[in-house]
């Protein structure tokens, strides 16, 4: 778990490397502008100590986001071409220019070695770890989601090879009741209150909300540090944005 999500979670309780650059990226099976009934994303937990297979998270109802609740997306967090990055071992990728925000789908292999990504700012401060896994890791993440961090580069340290595709915001899929691992999603229903149950794993289990009128991550339902979780997320108006960190199947009901 990254330093800060370890940090939130006890406050409840208690060098160089070959990149291979391919454009365009592969298409997301479920973008939110093609979500249907049977829209799929695939997407494995966050790893802290054992390998994860590759999962699905699906969305069990038809949604297609707005254009005008796209827009938002857009205008807030800045879009870009979809683009794709690749190598082994540790390397540094500039953002695009202006656009502090992303979401990432991340592969990366070598079990039993440290694999991690950072948010480093224009003066080269460590600003957050979307990803910080021991293990081969498969997953769904954000970057520079609120408005403390403005990251202009991700700083990838592994020992093995590793996949990126960085999409903008509004590409993530639509919120989805059930899944399996760490998942962003996009809200933008009225406040509501659901039910976030997680089981297996062995990493702490979390959904956090950055509701664009706030522009700040918070914490809406935690594990306590445990791995497994039932607990209550309060979510605000959106149009927001989701994410589940979780080892195992969860649902959000």
């Amino acid at each position: 778990m990254r330093p800060r999500l370890l940090t939130a979670v006890l406050a409840l309780t208690l060098a160089t490397s070959s990149v291979t650059v391919l454009l365009p990226a592969p298409a997301r099976a479920a973008d939110p502008v093609q979500a249907s009934t049977s829209a799929q994303a695939s997407g494995t937990a966050r790893a802290s100590g054992t390998a994860r297979a590759s999962s699905t998270a699906l969305a069990t109802t038809t949604t297609t986001i707005p254009a005008a609740v796209r827009k938002q997306y857009d205008d807030h967090y800045g879009t870009f071409p979809t683009f794709y990055r690749s190598g082994s071992g540790s390397t540094s990728i500039p953002l695009p220019q202006g656009k502090r925000s992303g979401i990432l789908t991340v592969t990366a292999d070598r079990a039993g070695k440290d694999f991690e990504i950072q948010e480093i700012s224009s003066t080269g401060v460590h600003l957050d770890s979307p990803v910080w896994a021991t293990g081969p890791y498969s997953g769904h993440v954000a970057y520079g989601t609120d408005s403390w961090r403005a990251p202009s580069v991700l700083k990838v340290i592994a020992t093995g090879h590793w996949s990126l595709t960085f999409r903008p915001v509004a590409r993530a899929l639509p919120l989805t009741s059930a899944g399996h691992g760490d998942e962003v999603m996009l809200y933008w229903g009225a406040a509501t209150s659901r039910r976030f149950v997680s089981e297996g794993g062995d990493m702490a289990c979390l959904v956090r909300e950055t509701p664009i009128a706030l522009d700040y991550e918070t914490i809406v339902a935690s594990s306590g540090g445990h791995a497994e979780c039932n607990a209550t997320a309060h979510l605000r108006k959106g149009p927001s944005v989701i994410q589940v960190n979780s080892g195992g199947d969860w649902t959000l009901r």
